[in-house]
């Protein structure tokens, strides 16, 4: 049921009114979202010129929309749950696409991708054409050097200095420093593992070591969408 920590006096933002609507809980928007309890008591409240005490940002929208869509099987429109501005255009630039054999990417401007869910200015996508369907690399557009502190534990698009040598992708893949002229790109999951049901096609995962020198920069992967054609 959809409890209320407080209630404002204002009434209930469109997110608390669909909580209630499908009998949901703020702690169970918290738990997808990874949020506290009372965060979510924010986003469902209104203050005096009707907008939500706190707004809720897009990374806990697309949070939400993906929870909702993979443990309830809710096909959730943004705006359905959204109260202000903060939806903005749902067209994200598409960068590139991806060789499923060799797990390069060929960098060039395809057109704009329409997706459900409203992803932020920053974000870029990465195509990979498959059987009835296209899977999409979200990837922040911010680029870091590979020297960055940031780069640990980290999956995304890997660019080099050689324009003449195409970009390495991977997924769920840790990034160590080796020394300074380095680094070890290790427990990568060919991304393969993501799109396939039937484990005996799951491939082993490849592991990898380049030139810090070589790299110009690295950009991080943040999750991925999906088109049926």
């Amino acid at each position: 049921m959809g409890e209320i920590l407080s209630m404002s006096k204002y009434g209930k933002s469109k997110l608390g009114k669909f909580i209630d609507l499908h009998q949901l809980s703020q702690q169970y928007i918290a738990d997808i979202c990874s949020v506290r309890r009372e965060t979510v008591n924010r986003w469902c409240n209104l203050k005096d010129d009707l907008s939500p005490v706190q707004r809720i940002t897009h990374d806990h929208i697309n949070k939400l929309i993906h929870g909702l869509y993979q443990e309830r099987d809710l096909d959730v429109n943004p705006e359905d749950i959204v109260d202000d501005t903060i939806l903005k255009s749902r067209f994200v630039p598409c960068v590139g696409i991806m060789d499923s054999d060799t797990e390069t990417v060929i960098l060039r401007k395809f057109d704009d991708v329409q997706f459900a869910a409203h992803y932020p200015d920053d974000y870029r996508c990465i195509k990979l054409s498959l059987p009835s369907r296209s899977h999409y690399f979200i990837i922040k557009e911010k680029k870091h050097l590979p020297s960055s502190a940031f780069i640990g534990n980290k999956g995304g698009l890997i660019v080099f200095k050689d324009v003449k040598k195409h970009p390495y992708f991977g997924v769920d893949f840790k990034i160590n420093h080796i020394g300074e002229k380095e680094i070890g790109v290790t427990g990568i999951k060919d991304f393969r593992t993501l799109l396939y049901e039937d484990h005996e096609k799951i491939l082993a995962p490849s592991q990898k070591i380049f030139k810090a020198d070589t790299i110009d920069y690295i950009q991080f992967f943040v999750g991925t969408d999906i088109i049926y054609e």
